[in-house]
């Protein structure tokens, strides 16, 4: 075992991608759903590109997105952004 229980707690709700994202990751794919670059988010939420670029990382991950836009599509179509 990893000690990451994160994708086991995942497995075990019904809609796996519901509540998936973190506050940060989904304030960065709603950026990203209004066409955002990367500099356009790190410069909106004053943080930095490479936190950003994890952040995108990470909320792909957490729901199996191939791309960013996969990423926005999921979201949009589980109702995790509006």
């Amino acid at each position: 075992m990893t000690g990451n229980s994160t994708g086991y707690f995942r497995e075990l709700n019904r809609d796996p991608h519901q509540g998936a994202l973190t506050p940060a990751e989904t304030e960065v794919v709603k950026l990203l759903s209004h066409g955002y670059t990367v500099r356009m988010c790190a410069e909106q939420l004053g943080k930095g590109m490479e936190t950003v670029r994890s952040q995108i990382a990470s909320g792909k991950a957490r729901v199996s997105a191939k791309t960013p836009a996969h990423l926005v599509a999921i979201c949009l179509r589980h109702h995790l952004i509006e």
